[in-house]
């Protein structure tokens, strides 16, 4: 490979790396208290919901499909916790009653999507539908405030670990596992080959209906477990908790994808990362949020036709299906 070829290989890396320096100089000049102990602390936590949630979205779009049902099924799953709770259920059964609804979506979207070779698109919006509409059962659409502050389900949002806040821990704990799993194991290539080239795939003996279905099940867990963690920060279980999930998830995953060429864990955590930092950033310089709605848009428009790019190239076969 030629130097100008390398050059325009680590070109997205370098671009990622002026803006991410560029920003943190921007704010650190015009707002107020940002670059500080605590102010990074509190990136590293609140970063950890949308970094768990395009976590899950990663492995969806590696095997080359899309998901919009997730941040849907998630808000079910965290009303499920509330209404545990609010009977009386010990926090961690609560979260994991949530977290078994959820399952039970994955699976069906991973059956339709992986088996049936069904369009995700469409069972996309069908399961969402329907885990939104099973969201409003446990309450009829009412906030559900009862045993949450005796039950200790704070912990998730408030606690600590090692020394490190609980949902930072657990972002951690999820990263590390999945980059093992993707980067260092056989089965962890299998989501890849599925995203580059499903018929091949099978020929090699792959079971990709099977690696779909676990894709979308990993995916809508995660989803549903940052909605959990969100709703352990506001302090009572709502039926829009998990509204906000879409946006970033997707514009994290595209960003990581433009930069590396293919869409992974490391890529998917700095997009993420990028996102809290313009979100926290634009607070610091007292905008108001919808600021950062706007800039988190402009980012996956502008992070799109690299990831494209990369993909004409041949480095990533599922990069245009996600990035759809």
């Amino acid at each position: 490979m030629n130097k100008g070829a390398k050059w325009k290989d680590e070109l997205p890396v370098i671009l990622f790396i002026i803006i991410f320096v560029g920003l943190i100089i921007l704010f650190s000049i015009f707002g107020s208290g940002f670059l500080t102990v605590n102010n990074i602390l509190g990136i590293l936590r609140h970063v950890s919901i949308v970094a768990i949630a395009a976590l899950g979205v990663s492995f969806v779009v590696i095997v080359g499909h899309t998901d919009i049902s997730f941040y849907l099924v998630a808000c079910f799953a965290a009303m499920m916790m509330g209404f545990s709770l609010a009977k009386g259920l010990p926090a961690p059964m609560a979260v994991f009653a949530g977290l078994g609804c959820a399952l039970a979506f994955g699976i069906c979207s991973g059956f339709a999507v992986g088996v049936l070779k069904l369009p995700d698109i469409i069972i996309a919006i069908a399961i969402g539908t329907i885990g939104y509409g099973c969201a409003y059962l446990p309450s009829g659409g009412s906030r559900i405030y009862t045993n949450f502050s005796s039950s200790g389900i704070g912990f998730l949002n408030d606690g600590s670990i090692l020394g490190i806040p609980c949902p930072t821990f657990l972002m951690l704990v999820f990263y590390i596992i999945a980059y093992i799993i993707l980067e260092h194991t056989k089965f962890g290539t299998y989501f890849y080959s599925a995203g580059l080239n499903k018929i091949a795939a099978n020929y090699s003996g792959i079971r990709v209906s099977l690696v779909v279905l676990v894709a979308f099940v990993i995916c809508i867990l995660l989803g549903a477990f940052a909605g959990e963690i969100n709703t352990a920060s506001v302090g009572n279980a709502e039926v829009t908790t998990a509204l906000t999930l879409l946006l970033p998830c997707y514009t994290a995953v595209s960003i990581g994808t433009a930069i590396f060429k293919k869409p992974g864990v490391i890529g998917t955590f700095l997009g993420a990362l990028l996102l809290q930092i313009v979100s926290n950033g634009f607070t610091h310089m007292n905008l108001k949020y919808w600021y950062s709605d706007l800039t988190t848009s402009i980012l996956l428009i502008l992070s799109l036709p690299i990831s494209l790019l990369n993909n004409r190239k041949g480095n990533s076969g599922s990069t245009v299906k996600a990035s759809a």
